[in-house]
């Protein structure tokens, strides 16, 4: 079964996940004047932004190595998911985060909106590992879900302290 995209087009749709994730976070960020969440918003673009070199170092890797730098499941079911969850029906790349906030949201609103977001990161995250055969790649994109994972945890716990 032919992959529904090529390496390239995976890593490049988690590269754009993680620059939207970063404009999120600093335009939330900016939103506050100061406090807690601010300070978390703005780790959390640093750290979305340490996620990002790590799509573009693994890219650059795969291209230099060509077509034999990295091997894919034949999972088809796996390859159907990714398809599914990276063309659109679970992210909408084409928005941005340009706009993602108007500035009316409350601070509990954005924050359960940025956990939404890295949940979906997390299920996008998980697809790309299981439509990957080397053991190397599927430890680097684990390191970054179980970051993701952390960042979930992080907000979670903003939302307690914000109640």
């Amino acid at each position: 079964m032919a992959a529904p995209f090529n390496p390239d087009e995976i890593f490049e749709i988690a590269e754009q996940i993680e620059r939207n994730g970063i404009a999120f976070y600093r335009q939330a960020a900016g939103l506050q004047a100061t406090g807690a969440c601010r300070d978390l918003f703005l780790d959390l673009a640093k750290q979305e932004g340490e996620h990002l070199a790590t799509f573009i170092a693994l890219r650059k890797e795969l291209a230099a190595a060509g077509a034999r730098g990295l091997e894919l499941s034949d999972d088809e079911t796996a390859a159907k998911y990714l398809q599914a969850i990276a063309g659109g029906y679970v992210f909408d790349l084409q928005a941005g985060a340009d706009n993602a906030l108007s500035g009316k949201e409350t601070l509990v609103g954005i924050v359960k909106f940025a956990m939404k977001k890295e949940e979906d990161s997390i299920i996008l995250y998980l697809g790309m590992k299981d439509m990957l055969a080397g053991a190397s790649e599927k430890d680097k994109i684990q390191a970054v879900i179980r970051e993701e994972q952390k960042h979930l945890t992080d907000l979670a716990a903003q939302i307690g302290l914000l109640r």
